[in-house]
């Protein structure tokens, strides 16, 4: 079966190769105001979405058809593959939010046990654990974490609940011997988000060397979803006014 994905092997990596740039990113993040950014991506492979846009500017349409045309390219390359059906299932669930979160990493972490890829199992542990200390920072109450924990990752429920009502500082210290120190060790919350796509992105860059098997494919995935990320980051940004310099500390690394 890892034979399979050739063909969609190749033509992931001929993706690749028009992923923006470094140097694109750098220009929207420094673009004098929101339509000069904006007007950077029609230099790219997005002038082919650009056009069907109702309305010019924007960037939510824009993404959202991103993310379509990218599901529908994956789930052809993949021939289906359930782990990558289910990398795109979180937007059928109608529940509240942390109980998408658990019904969407409960059904992908089983579609990904049958990959038998130690990559592809260690990125879902890593997004769980990500959404499990987000939890942290984020619930009003003990209850509300426990109801909230997602299983599988490489923390336990007893851990993340002794990590309640600590400050970010004790959070990441107390989390100073897992794989994910020193990337962590930030100060702010959106830090420690970036910092987790950071480390996931890093991993998973292995999957560049491969030439068989569905984690070229994960991987070409992860960087149209922190591409896609970083785009309207930039974008919300520049809407709302603030400093170059600080988009610029923000903007997470990319899969190229």
């Amino acid at each position: 079966m890892k034979n399979s994905y050739q063909y969609g092997i190749g033509r992931a990596r001929s993706l690749e190769a028009h992923l923006l740039t470094s140097q694109q990113i750098e220009r929207m993040a420094g673009a004098e105001g929101f339509e000069v950014a904006f007007a950077v991506l029609s230099e790219t492979p997005y002038a082919e979405t650009l056009p069907r846009l109702k309305n010019a500017f924007d960037f939510e349409e824009l993404v959202n058809l991103e993310l379509i045309n990218l599901e529908e390219l994956l789930l052809k390359l993949s021939l289906n593959n359930p782990a990558i059906t289910s990398l795109f299932a979180k937007r059928i669930y109608e529940t509240s939010p942390f109980e998408v979160d658990k019904q969407y990493f409960a059904n992908l972490k089983m579609a990904c046990e049958k990959s038998q890829s130690p990559l592809i199992k260690n990125f879902i542990k890593h997004k769980i654990d990500a959404i499990n200390i987000k939890s942290v920072v984020r619930s009003r109450s003990k209850e509300e974490l426990r109801a909230a924990f997602i299983p599988g990752g490489l923390f336990d429920l007893s851990l993340i609940l002794s990590l309640f009502g600590k400050s970010l500082e004790e959070i990441i210290n107390r989390l100073g011997s897992s794989p994910y120190f020193p990337t962590i060790k930030v100060n702010t919350l959106h830090q420690l988000e970036q910092a987790f796509d950071n480390f996931i992105i890093n991993e998973f860059k292995r999957a560049k060397y491969l030439a068989s098997g569905l984690e070229p494919l994960v991987g070409f995935y992860l960087a149209k979803e922190v591409e896609l990320k970083t785009i309207r980051f930039i974008l919300i940004c520049k809407k709302n006014h603030v400093q170059n310099k600080e988009i610029a500390d923000r903007v997470r690394v990319s899969y190229a």
